[in-house]
């Protein structure tokens, strides 16, 4: 089996790194077409594993948590022994969709990717302005400080800190949420969190022609001259690897709360 392992900066990650790749000793390291790809730290360094390997679902993901939170992973220092003696096909497979996000300006179009979410907001420090539309229909044209679109398993993340609904990982759908809308005689935006079917898309068009900072699983981009910003759900799906179904209710009451 050919495995590729990222590692947060810190020492006693990197010290475990080296720790798994020596236990795993029937495997060989090949970090351009790895079957499992391991992440050790927490959440953040999982999310930047995903990227690295460009949101590959051919691969299996496994995140030994060395970090705070961990809802994408679900191991421990203290499993690694099991998960050596584990077969591959004796592992739960936990399957999540991830954002597509397709934003066009005079360039051309580029592709993006985001597995918790995609921040989108004016480039500039003052209020972001944007046609947005659900399914080509017009939905609002929202003024504040940014919108937020995540998915069932980034509902956790930084919307539920907006104050946005958890969403059961397994409901695949599309979370619209915003930071400071503003709602005044002038402007009318919309104050709530809209949720979406996994069929549904999600149209931004600046109303001012600023530049479009995004910011995807904490990853930041800024582009200049944007047209638009399409958001959907992916059909295929990432594959992350547990000893067991892990309930989101489990995963609420032990991280959240």
């Amino acid at each position: 089996m050919k495995i590729s392992v990222v590692a947060n900066n810190k020492e006693e990650c990197k010290s475990f790194e080296k720790t798994l790749i020596s236990k795993l000793d029937g495997c060989s390291v090949n970090d351009k077409n790895p079957d499992v790809c391991f992440s050790v730290g927490g959440d953040g360094t999982f999310l930047y594993m995903v990227h690295k390997f460009g949101f590959n679902t051919n691969i299996y993901y496994a995140g030994f948590n060395l970090g705070t939170v961990g809802f994408l992973t679900s191991f421990s220092e203290n499993d690694l022994d099991k998960f050596r003696n584990t077969p591959i096909e004796k592992f739960y497979v936990d399957k999540y969709s991830y954002l597509n996000i397709e934003i066009k300006n005079k360039s051309g179009i580029h592709k993006y990717k985001a597995l918790n979410e995609v921040v989108v907001r004016n480039f500039v420090s003052k209020a972001s302005r944007f046609e947005v539309f659900a399914n080509n229909e017009k939905l609002e044209d929202f003024v504040g400080d940014a919108l937020v679109v995540a998915t069932p398993i980034g509902s956790s993340a930084y919307n539920y800190n907006l104050g946005g609904p958890l969403i059961y990982d397994k409901i695949d759908s599309l979370i619209l949420n915003s930071l400071a809308p503003i709602n005044n005689s002038v402007y009318k935006s919309i104050n709530n969190a809209v949720l979406f079917d996994k069929s549904s898309s999600i149209i931004m068009k600046p109303i001012k022609d600023d530049d479009i900072y995004f910011i995807m699983d904490g990853f930041e981009k800024n582009l200049k001259d944007v047209e638009y910003v399409k958001i959907s759900l992916s059909k295929k799906k990432l594959k992350v690897l547990r000893f067991k179904p892990v309930s989101y209710s489990y995963l609420i009451n032990s991280k959240l709360l």
